[in-house]
């Protein structure tokens, strides 16, 4: 599971399917409520199959009955993905993108419903342990104010630009990642960042942010 608020690695045992799913619930969603929805669809729906027979309509009452959010859309995301797995592979299992390279997962799973850079770059990162680098609001934050990309770059370049810096080793990326949104969350705030305090103090351009 990822959120922008914590960072959950799944082992290579867990289907990432779920970890898909569960990045769809998080997308403009903080973790509680994220959480409650996940957790509610797997008491509703023991297996995905159920979920899939069920239908949208009865995933969405009980996305809302969690008080989610964009519970229409998400529900309608999540069934299209399970229809789509079933169409096509005959299975609602992701473990086959396993064997793919990261670049050939990613591009698989932007086709997905609902799944856009920063959802296949959780999926890549925390469920199959592949290289990449989702770019949150922390990991941004850091970007900007360290100038290493320009005010208005967005987050899919700002992501391609880390890409092409670190070593092309999962571990090197999660190990980033983990270390960038800690930072983020503690020292490099978005409101009173504590510059002082801050091992990039000498080399940060923005470091007189706190006064």
């Amino acid at each position: 599971m990822f959120n922008t608020d914590t960072t959950i690695v799944a082992g290579p045992e867990s289907e990432p399917l779920d970890g898909l799913i569960e990045t769809i619930l998080s997308q403009q969603s903080p973790i509680v409520p994220t959480q409650r929805m996940a957790d509610a669809l797997r008491q509703a729906f023991p297996n995905w199959n159920q979920a899939l027979l069920a239908g949208p309509d009865v995933i969405q009452v009980v996305l809302a009955g969690a008080r989610g959010n964009l519970t229409k859309a998400k529900a309608g995301y999540i069934h299209r993905v399970l229809g789509r797995l079933l169409a096509e592979r005959g299975d609602l299992s992701l473990n086959f993108l396993r064997t793919y390279s990261a670049a050939d997962a990613r591009q698989w799973l932007l086709t997905l419903p609902g799944v856009g850079p920063k959802t296949a770059s959780c999926v890549l990162l925390f469920n199959l342990q592949l290289p990449a680098m989702p770019v949150d609001t922390h990991v941004l934050r850091i970007a900007l104010r360290l100038r290493l990309v320009a005010e208005n770059t967005k987050p899919s370049d700002v992501e391609t630009w880390f890409e092409q810096q670190l070593p092309q080793q999962w571990e090197s990326h999660y190990e980033f990642h983990l270390n960038a949104i800690v930072h983020g969350q503690t020292t490099c705030k978005a409101q009173h960042p504590k510059c002082a305090d801050c091992v990039l103090n000498d080399c940060c351009p923005s470091s007189n942010l706190s006064g």
